[in-house]
């Protein structure tokens, strides 16, 4: 019987939606001579937009939000039929940009992966496939979604439960950060769909930390404001129309940055917030103190106004994007 041949390559990506298509296209670019293999379980690219095909599936945010901003080409060229695109749109933005950049010649399909396992020896990833196949990677990159399959926190609940290094507190097994939104907690014009899904997160947050709070492990959620990244930030004239909102919205009178954000992330995540579960913190400058109980809300007129002035997208939509 012979021995199993090792397929070698310098990157593996799992997994052939948004982010694995992104991921492959940067890799080609920055790395023209690498051995690059994307590994798709389905018989085409788009993730959980191939598989999920229910009556009403859409996105929850505005569907320029799911446009690759590496294609300068591609953003002025395409159009959006819906404000929030239906599945079978997004399926089709996917496979147009798989035709348009010749990326099939870097995926295989039809494959599974059944274990992935770190080599010491030799610095690498092996992988097998349910055929039993191997590949043998410099890197691996999972994208396969963090919501591409249900399942319990095994692995959390196996571990052996540590004390804190912070003055002896309870042992606790770990640790679980959902990220919501202002939007889980208040709502905003013209932002339904959205909303609905940053509530849902809130909700999960709360029935898990119950469900798993008598096994050591905390489940919170984190729910960011207005932050600076590069869809905020990026445009003059969109900036100026989010400072507007954020002018008379919060009470801090600015975005907060990314790193405030990861600073709530890691409090929830360590040691003194160990008596802290099924919370939603709100990272906002005090955005939501104020929406609540508020009687006027900001009006949206004129980040429309400039968003159509500046980009030309304002033609596209009819709703507000959920910045």
């Amino acid at each position: 019987m012979g021995s199993i041949q090792v397929e070698n390559y310098d990157a593996i990506i799992i997994g052939a939606g948004l982010s694995g298509i992104c991921s492959l296209y940067h890799l080609r670019q920055r790395s023209p001579t690498w051995r690059i293999r994307v590994i798709e379980a389905a018989e085409s690219v788009g993730g959980t937009w191939y598989w999920n095909r229910y009556p009403g599936a859409r996105v929850d945010s505005e569907s320029l939000s799911y446009a690759f901003s590496f294609d300068k080409e591609l953003v002025n060229e395409w159009h959006w039929k819906d404000s929030f695109a239906t599945q079978s749109d997004i399926l089709r933005y996917i496979e147009y940009i798989f035709e348009k950049h010749d990326l099939a010649k870097n995926i295989q399909f039809q494959t599974r992966i059944k274990s992935a396992r770190w080599q010491d020896s030799t610095r690498t990833w092996l992988l097998t496939d349910e055929t039993g196949a191997q590949y043998q990677s410099r890197f691996l990159i999972s994208c396969m979604g963090f919501l591409s399959s249900p399942s319990l926190p095994k692995i959390m609940l196996k571990q052996k439960p540590i004390r804190s290094v912070i003055d002896g507190r309870p042992p606790q097994r770990g640790s679980i950060v959902n990220f919501s939104s202002i939007q889980g907690l208040v709502g905003i014009l013209l932002s339904t769909a959205y909303t609905t899904t940053k509530h849902a997160v809130i909700g999960l947050t709360r029935t898990a930390s119950e469900d798993y709070a008598k096994n050591g492990l905390r489940i919170n959620a984190i729910c960011p404001g207005y932050t600076e990244t590069p869809l905020t930030t990026k445009s003059p004239e969109i900036l100026k129309a989010m400072m507007e909102r954020v002018d008379t919205a919060v009470p801090m009178e600015r975005m907060g940055r990314p790193e405030e954000i990861a600073d709530g992330v890691l409090y929830l995540c360590g040691g003194r917030s160990s008596f802290v579960t099924g919370t939603a913190l709100s990272v906002d400058g005090g955005y939501v103190q104020r929406q609540i109980g508020a009687v006027n809300r900001p009006n949206p007129s004129r980040v429309m106004q400039i968003l159509k002035e500046s980009t030309g997208y304002g033609h596209k939509f009819k709703r507000l994007p959920p910045w």
